[in-house]
């Protein structure tokens, strides 16, 4: 049986997964991304209105293609204005890569990266208290920290796969101009256990100093207007060859 583009995506990501992020690695992964189509993903925007993707909630909804303990694929629908507030990617590599609609990126790097155990501490300590209804501390009592802004753009279709890294574009924030559907492969998933949560962080002001880009940001409990749902994916199933299997484990 003909391997579909999402098998053939998952099949290299699986690879990356194990081996050297090599630029040539990255380049066909790249590639592969570029040539995805809502379509690829068993989305017909022509016969299902998009509001039916997100069964009829104006939340961002998500559609699991394939997910193991080394790398998860993933696309991200969100309805217009709709948002993700800045956030972070602790030791991962993520690709982007927006196969409908227009979705305006800003993202930062780390003037001097805070310690990731740091950041863990005090995201438990804000959550506790916003579920303790200490909402106003949770979004204020954190830590605060200064970025450089590395980009500011729209994606569209049209724009090629963005790549953030550990050190590059780490932290970012989404809002959707139109309905929008965003692809991503992370590498590796985030995992709470394994050092890779995932911490939010609020705008406080314009660093000192002559980078103009600098910002200082504080770290904050997630904010309570945040929802993300799970939707169901019907694309294509994904099912790794044999030389694949041993270096991933389905969670």
């Amino acid at each position: 049986m003909k391997s579909t583009r999402v098998s053939l995506l998952c099949e290299h990501v699986a690879r990356c997964a194990v081996g050297p992020m090599a630029a040539d690695t990255v380049r066909e992964l790249s590639d592969l991304m570029d040539e995805l189509t809502p379509t690829d993903l068993g989305i017909d925007l022509t016969t299902a209105p998009f509001a039916e993707l997100l069964n009829s909630h104006r939340h961002v909804t998500t559609h699991t293609i394939f997910s193991c303990s080394q790398f998860e694929v993933v696309a991200f629908l969100f309805p217009a204005e709709a948002r993700l507030p800045l956030h972070d990617h602790p030791q991962m590599h993520v690709f982007s890569k927006v196969l409908h609609g227009a979705l305006r990126m800003v993202s930062y790097n780390w003037t001097s990266p805070p310690v990731t155990q740091e950041l863990d501490a005090w995201s438990s300590r804000l959550e506790d208290a916003a579920d303790r209804g200490e909402y106003e501390h949770a979004m204020s009592a954190g830590p605060s920290y200064v970025a450089s802004r590395v980009a500011d753009t729209l994606l569209t279709p049209e724009t090629p796969t963005f790549m953030l890294k550990p050190d590059f574009a780490n932290v970012h924030a989404f809002t959707a101009v139109s309905d929008t559907i965003v692809l991503d492969v992370l590498l590796p998933p985030y995992d709470e256990k394994g050092g890779r949560d995932c911490h939010y962080f609020s705008h406080v002001s314009p660093a000192a100093g002559e980078d103009p880009s600098a910002e200082v940001m504080r770290i904050t409990a997630a904010p309570a207007d945040l929802v993300i749902k799970a939707g169901t994916y019907r694309g294509p199933t994904v099912a790794l060859p044999p030389s694949l299997q041993h270096a991933t484990r389905t969670r």
